[in-house]
């Protein structure tokens, strides 16, 4: 029997807006801790590496960033859990020999992922997720969304934001939704049909203006 899993995919968590996003990434992180796994938060752009490492920072859950993936298997958990709360990863370190085989665990180890942006076109969440299904010590796959971040409302405008309203959902509440995942994954289609090549950025915003086209 081959190593390989069963497939899985990302468990989305929607928050109305950025506020409740961050405070629902906190919680979700520490729930992770307290169930001693290893959580390793995963991100696309720069400032927003910057920008979270400050907020872990400023919570008091200590950071620590890796520069390629063969760090993973450098320490057992119990070093993991000496040497940081949260493993950050710039989802850019993940190369093509990284996803040709899976891997065996380690005893005890247990990863899970959260995925804290979602990329405005999906090949890169879809690594993300490649990733995931080749180690078979990362589980529980899971990213966070606001429905007023740029890419979605460029796509959809306030169309997901009334979502809450229809719902009659209290703004503070996070839903996972399978509806809410699918129209997700069309906004991010949509904007994959007006980009002819994925130009790298430092920050979504950036990425937007220099790769969306009319």
């Amino acid at each position: 029997m081959g190593l390989f899993r069963s497939r899985v995919i990302f468990r989305d968590r929607v928050a109305f807006d950025g506020s409740q996003k961050r405070l629902d990434i906190i919680r979700s992180l520490r729930s992770s801790i307290s169930k001693q796994f290893v959580p390793i938060a995963v991100i696309h752009f720069h400032d927003s590496m910057t920008f979270y490492t400050k907020l872990f920072a400023t919570n008091d859950l200590r950071s620590y960033q890796i520069q390629n993936l063969s760090e993973l298997d450098s320490m057992t958990a119990s070093g993991w859990n000496k040497k940081c709360d949260i493993i950050l990863m710039d989802s850019n370190i993940i190369t093509p020999s990284d996803l040709k085989t899976s891997r065996k665990p380690s005893p005890g180890t247990k990863f899970d992922l959260h995925l804290l942006e979602k990329y405005p076109i999906p090949e890169p969440d879809q690594r993300v997720l490649d990733l995931v299904n080749v180690r078979r010590d990362i589980e529980s796959p899971v990213a966070y969304v606001a429905l007023d971040e740029p890419w979605l409302l460029e796509i959809m405008g306030d169309r997901l934001l009334s979502v809450f309203e229809k719902l009659n959902v209290d703004k503070t509440e996070v839903l996972e939704n399978s509806l809410i995942s699918s129209s997700l994954r069309n906004a991010q289609l949509k904007i994959a049909e007006r980009v002819k090549r994925d130009f790298p950025q430092d920050s979504l915003e950036k990425w937007l203006s220099s790769n969306l086209s009319d």
